[in-house]
């Protein structure tokens, strides 16, 4: 077992060049102006989510702009820090990046590594573990905004284990075969709600099959028998053109919408029932739990849908275990036959812009329950509403499985990594999770 790598200092692994560790530029060499459409994006705290620089949504600088920037230009390779503000973020640019080279914002710094001392990759893991975040926030400024004091000096300044480059190579082989596993999974959800999507614009937006019969013709994708559950003629409502016999109804009629709990921070327990707030919807914040004792009503298990009304907006479906929910989210009590979990939430995603512009306040929207109750539905016929649930609800459960194989995964990568790192597990050790994994 090797425990006893050696370490190096971040500034013995850098990159030889002129550089290889540099802040972004000040503030005032980037102007409002200087932003245009397309061009060498700017990597600012909001892409460096991950363990890779997430470059979906970037601003941009023109080439020549970007020239100017000569110090703070990264590449792959590169590993991106953000030392104010949101300190502790840590990415690299992966070898899948869009971009041939980006620049790095106020916030942030860039290190490049010397490839023949270092996997930039494993000192990017080792930076994101508890070891090496401990040694990154302890250089922290206590004193106004979060600031990494005195930043690419500080840097310089943390201890890496290094293990030989073979070994190096080998955990970043593992660490990326689950994060690859993670993101197809991700990716495979994204295309399975699109198909939900899909269907339900198709039967409940663009009423296809009604037009189709309309024409004299089979719906597209669909058999004989979903095909004789909708009529074959539309007619006028106060919502415009629906499908005949088809009802106008406030969503209060085929749902119960029931507000959450508000807790006090004194209210807050280590163990418990978990308590669902609005952080924790995104992934992001700390789980508290309660040891108080509450109705059902004020519960929610795996799979119900929930609405939160302010600051992250919009349906979910819950993924977790049985838990309570915060004051500024929803149970949805949804009426199966009358309606269904997967049609409401499909609804209420389609809804959202328009729900969030009825709500109020300043800084974050709040909706009251009263407005969520009287927004009126097509409710469809009883043999529609569960045709639907027969197509989607497999759709959903695959989703659902795949995002309990990456929380196992997830969980997995943030038990082992430390021991890779540390060298407690053994090379050998290494290759056989490699191989199940």
């Amino acid at each position: 077992m090797s425990c006893n790598w050696p370490e190096y200092y971040i500034d013995e692994l850098k990159a030889p060049a002129k550089g290889a560790i540099a802040m972004g530029p000040f503030g005032s060499r980037i102007k409002a102006e200087n932003f245009v459409s397309s061009g060498v994006p700017v990597l600012k705290g909001g892409n460096l989510h991950g363990a890779y620089v997430d470059d979906s949504d970037c601003d941009f600088l023109t080439e020549e702009k970007a020239d100017e920037l000569k110090s703070s230009i990264a590449f792959e390779g590169d590993i991106v820090i953000t030392h104010r503000g949101t300190i502790g973020q840590v990415s690299i640019i992966s070898e899948d990046a869009k971009y041939p080279r980006y620049v790095v914002s106020q916030s942030q710094l860039k290190i490049s590594l010397d490839r023949k001392k270092v996997n930039p990759y494993y000192v990017n893991y080792y930076l994101r573990s508890h070891l090496g975040q401990h040694q990154l926030l302890s250089f922290a400024s206590q004193v106004g905004v979060p600031a990494i004091a005195q930043a690419s000096t500080s840097v310089k300044q943390i201890r890496v284990p290094c293990p030989p480059l073979d070994i190096q190579n080998k955990i970043v082989e593992f660490i990326r075969s689950v994060d690859k596993k993670i993101a197809n999974n991700t990716q495979t959800n994204q295309t399975l709600e699109q198909m939900a999507q899909a269907i339900f614009k198709s039967w409940f937006v663009d009423f296809d099959p009604v037009k189709a019969k309309m024409n004299g013709e089979q719906p597209e994708g669909m058999d004989e028998a979903t095909a004789a559950l909708f009529p074959d003629k539309l007619v006028e409502s106060e919502l415009g053109l629906i499908p005949e016999g088809w009802n106008i109804q406030p969503l209060s009629d085929v749902s119960r919408v029931i507000n959450g709990r508000a807790y006090k921070n004194s209210e807050f327990r280590e163990k418990g029932t978990p308590i669902v707030r609005i952080q924790n919807l995104t992934g992001a914040g700390k789980t508290v739990y309660s040891d108080i004792d509450l109705p059902q009503d004020k519960l929610i298990d795996h799979g119900d849908l929930i609405f939160a009304w302010s600051a992250t907006f919009g349906p979910y479906l819950w993924r977790g275990p049985k838990s309570i929910y915060h004051y500024h989210i929803w149970k949805m009590e949804v009426d199966e036959n009358k309606f269904g979990k997967y049609l409401l939430f499909m609804h209420l995603a389609r809804l959202t812009e328009y729900l969030k512009n009825q709500g109020t306040g300043s800084i974050f929207t709040h909706l009251t329950k009263g407005i969520m109750e009287s927004q009126k539905l097509v409710v469809p016929f009883e043999g529609v509403v569960q045709a639907f649930a027969k197509v989607v609800t497999p759709l959903f459960v695959q989703i659902d499985a795949l995002h309990k194989q990456n929380k196992t995964l997830e969980s997995l990568r943030e038990i082992l990594l430390p021991k890779l790192l540390s060298g407690e597990l053994e090379l050998e050790q290494t290759e056989e999770l490699a191989e199940v994994s």
